[in-house]
């Protein structure tokens, strides 16, 4: 699978993440080991099917020498930024940002299949069911989001407290 980095900021930060682990002749394999990381989250990450979170961010930054130590200072941690701003809708924020630090997602769904277990497709039909206004480009970043639920199975920290209103 090939992505265009000047597609998104998620596309230019998993463009910059394989161009960097290239350079410096590191598999996936070799660059997770590196970062306390799963092999797969990489190949996630570099494939546009994770939101990378602060934590990487930061790990990425320092196994590339981009952590305030050169003329390209917390390059990783800057584009996660942006691609958090830009590429995840705003009513969803509030939901990554808590599974990211859950150890533990007890849901009970009676009329939808939770994150989990959804199909593109029934993402996409849910969506448009229940946002009809949505363009193309937010149908495509919210259906993008939805990857990053795996994010708890591929290294996300495993120690926050989830509290519910």
């Amino acid at each position: 699978m090939s992505i265009n980095p000047s597609a998104n900021p998620l596309a230019f930060f998993a463009g910059e993440v394989k161009r960097l682990r290239a350079k410096i002749g590191m598999t996936q394999e070799q660059l997770g080991a590196a970062i306390n990381y799963s092999p797969s989250t990489i190949a996630a990450l570099e494939t546009c099917r994770l939101l990378p979170s602060v934590d990487l961010a930061r790990a990425l930054d320092k196994v590339f020498g981009t952590d305030g130590h050169s003329d390209h200072s917390d390059h990783f941690e800057r584009l996660q930024a942006l691609v958090e701003e830009t590429c995840v809708l705003p009513w969803f924020r509030e939901r990554i940002e808590v599974e990211r630090e859950a150890r533990e997602i007890c849901e009970y769904e009676p009329h939808m299949i939770p994150g989990l277990l959804q199909t593109e497709a029934y993402m996409r039909a849910v969506l448009k069911a229940r946002r009809p206004i949505l363009s193309p480009e937010q149908m495509k970043q919210a259906v993008n989001s939805g990857p990053s639920f795996t994010s708890k199975m591929c290294g996300a920290p495993a120690t926050a407290k989830v509290k519910t209103k």
